[in-house]
């Protein structure tokens, strides 16, 4: 009887972990257009990702029902990092109310980040009033969330019945442009990557090796460097790091699945040169700065000049495209965290900004080296996002946004257990 209790205390808990696992089908199976079709809402729902904003509010939802309440989460923190967040709010609302070219985007997009901060602490208040303790198995989850996005991903591409008319470029599966299908696959290859590191048995190594060997597939199919290059960053600061990665499945597991991902990814190339392993090696051999970044030299220029028109509190969230020319009309951040960060905050939203996310990895470097196998495949998957953000808009686009979050409040979790000092009390 007090076993079922116990299953049945956690049921709330899972249910939160299990949507956020699915979040990436669910963006896939609700735009699955193989034939092409395309609408404004439908591009917008792409964009915008409203199933997963869905998904974290019913998660806060249900954080809420067990106690959970926002403001008292933030006055119970330690009074700099109080009155850090508090500003940064201030900063981020103030400049959508006040000073955004775009004030309608401006405040649309700074909901959106209170939201993504709601959902992080409701995760945290979640897990630890649950007394949830299968982490091994959410990392798990997470990961077959992803691989699944890949499979739905084959079956889309399968599906397509015009290959020559249809818009690559695009995609559509969830995305707006197929790079940024590697936010949803990349969660899933850093936790197969931690979960071999930290796996003795034979059996369950070989299965994250072949998840992590077909996510490193999807990667190398749409030409996506950024995200292989901040695996393999990531799974070497985390064996620096942490002595429970510094193992010889990691190597073996990352020489398995760059190789065979990179072999499965040559079975099918789309008619479109921005694909494939080839794209990746063509474009390394370019004769310029800019066109080896793809451009993104010119839009991390551009980032300095809005700076420094508003260098103090910024032009607002999602303003890039609005106040850089640079951007062409086109882009809608820089590329790089920091100077997202920069543009839209201003220097001093941005030491807030970095001073509070440094505490956070701080605090989740230090408890993973305690907690070992327990809480290190999220560690590595938030130095994959932390890399990654330097070359991509993870900082602007919703699911990336919302699995970092995730990843944090999970992880600081599982790294820190309720009897353990939290991060707050730090």
């Amino acid at each position: 009887m007090e076993q079922a209790a116990g299953k049945a205390g956690l049921r709330p808990a899972w249910v939160a972990c299990l949507l956020v696992a699915l979040a990436p089908a669910i963006m896939a199976v609700t735009t699955w257009t193989p034939g092409g079709y395309f609408s404004i809402p439908l591009y917008f729902w792409r964009f915008l990702a409203p199933p997963v904003i869905a998904i974290e509010l019913v998660v806060i939802g249900i954080a809420w029902r067990f106690g959970y309440r926002p403001l008292a989460a933030i006055v119970a923190l330690p009074g700099w990092i109080a009155v850090a967040l508090g500003l940064l709010i201030a900063i981020d609302v103030g400049d959508a109310l006040f000073v955004s070219p775009d004030r309608a985007v401006a405040m649309m997009r700074s909901s959106m980040t209170l939201v993504h901060m709601m959902f992080g602490f409701a995760v945290v208040h979640l897990l630890r009033e649950r007394g949830f303790d299968a982490y091994r198995g959410l990392w798990w989850a997470l990961l077959g969330g992803a691989t699944l996005y890949v499979v739905i991903m084959i079956a889309f591409v399968m599906a397509i019945a015009q290959p020559l008319r249809f818009d690559w470029m695009h995609f559509g599966l969830g995305v707006v442009n197929i790079r940024h299908a590697g936010f949803y696959v990349v969660v899933g290859a850093a936790m197969a990557f931690g979960i071999a590191a930290t796996e003795t048995r034979p059996s369950r190594f070989w299965i994250a090796v072949a998840g992590a060997t077909l996510c490193c597939a999807e990667l190398f199919w749409s030409g996506s460097r950024a995200p292989l290059l901040a695996l393999l960053a990531s799974s070497l600061a985390g064996a620096l790091l942490v002595p429970a990665l510094r193992t010889l499945r990691l190597p073996l597991a990352l020489a398995v699945a760059y190789v065979g991902g990179a072999a499965l990814s040559l079975i099918h190339t789309p008619p479109l040169g921005i694909y494939g392993l080839m794209r990746m090696l063509r474009s390394g051999g370019e004769s310029s700065a800019n066109a080896v970044s793809s451009g993104r030299v010119d839009l991390w220029g551009g980032s300095f000049r809005a700076l420094l028109e508003r260098p103090l509190f910024g032009h607002g969230e999602a303003q890039f495209i609005t106040v850089v020319r640079e951007s062409q009309g086109i882009y809608y951040h820089p590329h790089n965290a920091l100077l997202q960060s920069l543009v839209q905050w201003g220097g001093v939203g941005t030491v807030s900004f970095v001073a509070l996310a440094a505490i956070l990895w701080w605090r989740m470097m230090l408890g993973t080296r305690r907690a070992g196998a327990r809480a290190a495949p999220a560690f590595v998957a938030i130095n994959v996002f932390v890399i990654y953000a330097m070359f991509d808009g993870v900082m602007f686009f919703v699911y990336p946004m919302m699995i970092l979050a995730f990843l944090f409040a999970a992880g600081l979790a599982a790294a820190e257990p309720a009897s353990a000092p939290s991060p707050a009390s730090a």
